[in-house]
Formats: structure tokens, sequence, C-alpha cells
């Protein structure tokens, strides 16, 4: 009974509360609670591609403000050779969105905190498939960015287009307001952004009010992310 109760009662936040805010904040965007941004977008970022466990829900998709945009919650992780325990990979909210400017390389901006993230293993595979790939190291020019970040780019002189001293101020300050570690892949096929957060972002939390004036800035703070960057662009 307790769990059929548990489980009512999140269908039901997830449609009445967190759809209805969904439409409040972005008319434009659909709600699909058991939806998931699909693995090919995931992959096609260039942020991470060496997992074999994804799972996802609460999708948004559609016209943010004249942006088209998917993004949805995802546990991603990568089973560990010769041993029965998981590393995980991303555990956040992640997005893809499109932005006037056309792009003809990659270009990755991760968090140094990835490390904590994801685990030593993960982080050796990735610098041998950056390798691989021919993604190069890009040097930063603002000391405060440096100091949090990593880039990498197939070609360094569009990586330098995109990563302006104003861009790079504007990543900081959306960490900042996220108050969580923020991946972005640029690419031909659109921008990409990784949120890690340690906790569902749009499940019900028992005995407290359906909805907290906190999480309605985070989820109003994750909407305005796009056009943050894109205006930057």
């Amino acid at each position: 009974k307790g769990a059929r109760a548990r489980a009512a009662y999140r269908r039901a936040y997830k449609h009445n509360v967190v759809g209805l805010v969904a439409r409040a904040l972005a008319p434009g965007l659909k709600y699909d609670p058991n939806g998931f941004v699909d693995q090919g977008r995931f992959e096609a970022s260039g942020i991470f591609d060496h997992f074999d466990k994804y799972l996802g829900d609460d999708l948004l998709q559609g016209d943010l403000n004249g942006i088209p945009l998917a993004m949805s919650e995802l546990e991603v992780s990568y089973s560990v050779p010769g041993d029965s325990s998981e590393c995980p990979v991303f555990h956040g909210l992640f997005m893809r969105f499109e932005a006037s400017r056309r792009l003809k390389h990659r270009t990755v901006v991760i968090p140094k905190s990835t490390k904590d993230l994801i685990g030593p293993l993960l982080v050796r595979l990735l610098k041998v498939r950056n390798t691989k790939r021919r993604k190069m190291p890009v040097a930063l020019e603002v000391p405060d960015f440096a100091k949090l970040f990593e880039c990498s780019s197939t070609d360094q002189v569009e990586s330098r287009k995109i990563l302006t001293p104003r861009m790079m101020e504007k990543i900081l300050e959306l960490q900042k307001i996220l108050n969580a570690p923020l991946a972005l892949s640029f690419t031909p096929g659109g921008v990409y952004a990784a949120i890690w957060f340690s906790r569902r972002l749009f499940e019900p939390r028992m005995g407290s009010a359906l909805i907290s004036f906190t999480d309605l800035k985070k989820m109003a703070d994750l909407l305005g992310l796009p056009a943050q960057v894109v205006q930057r662009f």
C-alpha cells in the first residue's frame, strides 16, 4: 500500500506540479515525465561517451523563446570490467540547444572537478579518447576560468572565437548561479550543457511543500542558461 501510494503521489506531482510550473516558465516547451534526451544526442556532445547504462526522465522539449531546446535529467554510469561495481559518469541535467552561429568543429569545456565526479578510471579513458580524436588542449586567457575549467578542441582557431573572455566570464557566472559543476560542448550539431546535481530536481519531497522557492528559482536559472550562452556567441 505504502509503495503504491508513493508512486501515485509521484505521478500526480509530476503532472500537476512540475508540468504546471514548466508551462508557466516556458510555454513553448512540452513536458514528458517519462521521456529523456536520447542517447545519440548525449554521445554527440562529445563530453562523455564511455558508458553502458543510460537512464533518464523529465523531458522538456520545444521552443524556448526562439531557441530549440531539449533537456532532461539523466543518470549515466559505466560498469567496471571484472568488478560488480558501477562508476558514475553523469548524474544531473543534460540539455541541447541551437545557436544561429554555425560551427565546423567541436570545442568542449569541462570543470576540473569532473575528476572527483567520475573517478580516476574514466578520467584516464577520456584522455585516451581525446588523443585518438585529435582533440587538443586549448590555452585559456582568463586566469579565474583556467583555474576551474579545462578545454579541448578539434580546431584551435574556432575554439578561440567561441571562448572569448566575455564567454568565459559568462560561463563562470552561470556555474556560480547554478551552484553546480557545468560542462559545455559547442558542436556543428548544436550546443550541449551538462550540469551535475547530487539530487533529483523534479521529484516530490514527502512531508514538505509541493515545490519550494529554491526549486522554482533553480528551474528558472536552468531555463535561462541557453539564452545566456547564445547571446555571447
